[in-house]
This record gives C-alpha cells, sequence and structure tokens, in this order.
C-alpha cells in the first residue's frame, strides 16, 4: 500500500549553526519534545568491516546530554559496541501518519556508547528506562541484559525534507 505525499519542498539550504537565534530555538524545542515523546529509535554501530542497525527502545536524561537503552548481552549490537563505542541514534515522527512529506522530522543523536557495570549506575539508568517503557521491565532486569549509556555530543535534525540544524546540548 502506497501513500500519496505531495513534492517535498526544495529549499536552497546549508548545514549551518549560525542564523535566526529564533528559529534555531524552534528547531531545538522540537528536537527535545522528539527525543522525549518518541518510543523508538534505530541504533547504528560499526563494526570492523560492517555497519549494522537495530531497533530500539530508548530514555533521555533532563538535560538530553546521555541516552540509555538496553540490549540482551549475546546480540551483535553489544558486541559491536564493545569493540566501537561511536554510535548514532536516529528518532523520527514518520509513525505518526503525517500527511505531508514536509511535516516529517527526524532527529539523529550522535555520541559514544558505553554498557554499564557499576550496580548503582545500572539501577539509576535501569529507573530511567524503565519510566519510559514500564512493559520492558523483566527485559531490563534480567542477568542477560546490558544496560548502554550514550553520552551525546551532538543532535542533527532534519525537517521539511532537507532543513537541518545542529545542536550540542552541552
Amino acid at each position: 500500500m502506497s501513500k500519496n505525499y505531495d513534492k517535498p519542498k526544495y529549499i536552497d539550504t546549508k548545514r549551518s549553526d549560525s542564523g535566526d537565534n529564533e528559529k534555531k530555538e524552534q528547531k531545538i524545542k522540537y528536537i527535545k519534545e522528539m527525543i522525549e515523546t518518541e518510543l523508538f529509535g534505530v541504533l547504528a554501530t560499526k563494526g570492523d568491516t560492517e555497519c549494522y542497525t537495530s531497533l530500539i527502545s530508548f530514555a533521555c536524561d533532563d538535560n538530553f546530554k546521555t541516552l540509555v537503552f538496553a540490549t540482551p548481552i549475546k546480540t551483535k549490537k553489544y558486541t559491536m559496541i564493545e569493540k566501537n563505542t561511536n554510535v548514532s541514534i536516529l528518532v523520527d515522527n514518520r509513525s505518526s501518519n503525517k500527511k505531508s512529506l514536509n511535516d516529517i522530522a527526524a532527529v539523529t543523536s550522535l555520541g559514544q556508547g558505553r554498557i554499564l557495570e557499576d550496580k548503582k549506575e545500572i539501577q539509576k539508568w535501569s529507573k530511567l528506562l524503565i519510566d519510559k517503557h514500564s512493559y520492558l521491565d523483566e527485559f531490563i532486569s534480567a542477568e542477560t541484559t546490558a544496560v548502554v549509556l550514550v553520552e551525546i555530543s551532538k543532535y542533527l535534525y532534519v525537517s521539511s525534507f532537507q532543513e537541518t540544524i545542529e545542536w550540542s546540548p552541552s
């Protein structure tokens, strides 16, 4: 079943952090809203010879500097994060059944993934994850599950098909 989307608006634009501050502040608000409200994202990891993507449930701390997710230990994403901590997480709003291609937006979070080992850290971040995804409590608490923290260096927000901004939550 295909959807009839409207044509994307072509905007001759360049990626930039400069320009209209009010517009940038509005886009940062959209980034925060999407990260808080969307339940799922796509994690991208890189191994020695290949890249890999995985669907994940995630949560974010209040200052948007850290995302957290859980994964079974015996997975490709776990192994790849052990070898290369550079990760990205794509979150988008296309599932909101937008009728206009120009209304669909996406946020890419770039950062470093770290598999938590300290029990207090695991408890703290598991609570944040369970608060957003209560149906995952048994999975997150399982002995065979790892909790992964991603320290975010930058967000890239794309809207209106090609309009972009970068934001670092420092």
